[in-house]
């Protein structure tokens, strides 16, 4: 038994009641268009969700520009980051998106995102405390919206796929 297999078990269990209940971190993103895409990449649209402005602190623009300009062609790892919402992003931008979750219900989420915008993607349910199932690869960027909150682990998980 793995050490954190309980805590594992109760994270799936959340997230997977979190989709059948369609929570706001489960619904994938199917309303998007390019050019609000290019603006949240850029920094000038803070979020998809309505009411959504501009980004009026500097840094955080640059740390958008940062995670979302030139990714096209790019490999990019979303780590325990289902649901349809972030993959889709980074898909439209043309980054070649591997989403890895612990939930098949978040994993469906980026699947309907692809199917409905009609790129590809590859998805793997697994947890973040054993990417085994994962190909070693070295990916540009890998991302988690909550890696701290889901997994006591997620570091060395994440230096071990993307070899930072």
């Amino acid at each position: 038994m793995e050490p954190y297999e309980p805590i594992v078990l109760q994270n799936q269990k959340e997230w997977d009641a979190n989709v059948a209940s369609m929570d706001q971190y489960t619904v994938p993103w199917l309303d998007l268009d390019m050019e609000s895409v290019l603006a949240f990449a850029e920094g000038t649209l803070s979020g998809f969700h309505k009411p959504s402005g501009n980004i009026q602190i500097p840094m955080l623009r640059k740390i958008r520009k940062l995670l979302y300009g030139d990714i096209k062609g790019k490999k990019v790892l979303c780590l325990a980051s289902g649901g349809g919402q972030q993959s889709a992003v980074f898909s439209l931008l043309g980054a070649e998106v591997t989403v890895a979750d612990i939930s098949q219900g978040q994993l469906n989420g980026d699947i309907k995102a692809a199917r409905h915008y009609g790129y590809e993607i590859q998805t793997v349910q697994c947890s973040m405390t054993d990417l085994s199932v994962l190909r070693p690869t070295r990916s540009i960027l890998c991302t988690s919206p909550f890696p701290s909150a889901s997994s006591p682990t997620s570091c060395p998980c994440t230096k071990k796929f993307t070899g930072f």
